[in-house]
């Protein structure tokens, strides 16, 4: 979570020295449904779509068009967004899921839908954002999911949107990035009180 350039699986899996695949996968993947779940909080005010010219999109697995939620700050620099899978893709995702529950899926926790992903457009002010920012964020993604992580299943692929989420909405943090993500569990499952 603090380093600039993420892990995948199979880097901490090595790094970690454990010999199941799937406890390291299980792992990552139920730290990104808490991830999404705090990035959830944040009340965006703007949204608009990025779409991917075909010359960029290698992966079979990668979406043409993501929705930016967003929520822009007095200097720029504490922007924060939300990136969603387009409806079509999250229809798809979700049929994924539920095929996936019918069978003997190692992990269906994983797998519940709990609602956290829908974005209902009419709270949201339409509007496009700077090309600059468009490209930075596309150029994120794409070394992200080509680059770190290859190929990524469908039903996985918001999970890691909201990973990416909640390191660029922290990237100019002091504290560490896991600090920060242990105290947000602990305010959530009520272990500490919030204080602002």
């Amino acid at each position: 979570m603090n380093d600039k350039k993420p892990i995948s699986v199979q880097g901490i899996l090595r790094q970690s020295k454990q010999k199941r695949n799937g406890t390291v996968l299980y792992m990552i993947r139920k730290i990104q449904l808490e991830l999404g779940k705090i990035n959830s909080k944040t009340k965006y005010s703007k949204i608009s779509e990025i779409s991917f010219e075909g010359s960029r999109k290698k992966s079979i697995n990668f979406p043409d068009r993501i929705v930016v939620c967003y929520k822009p700050s007095e200097n720029r620099k504490r922007d924060e967004i939300r990136l969603f899978l387009n409806n079509n893709y999250r229809c798809y995702a979700r049929n994924l899921k539920r095929n996936l529950l019918s069978t003997n899926f190692s992990f269906p926790k994983l797998l519940v839908d709990e609602g956290i992903n829908e974005v209902n457009q009419k709270y949201y002010q339409r509007q496009k954002i700077k090309v600059n920012w468009r490209n930075k964020i596309t150029g994120n993604l794409i070394r992200l999911l080509d680059g770190i992580h290859h190929e990524v299943a469908w039903y996985n692929l918001q999970l890691i949107l909201d990973e990416y989420c909640f390191k660029y909405n922290r990237r100019y943090s002091i504290e560490w990035k896991v600090d920060l993500f242990m105290q947000e569990i602990a305010i959530r499952t009520g272990r500490i009180a919030h204080t602002q």
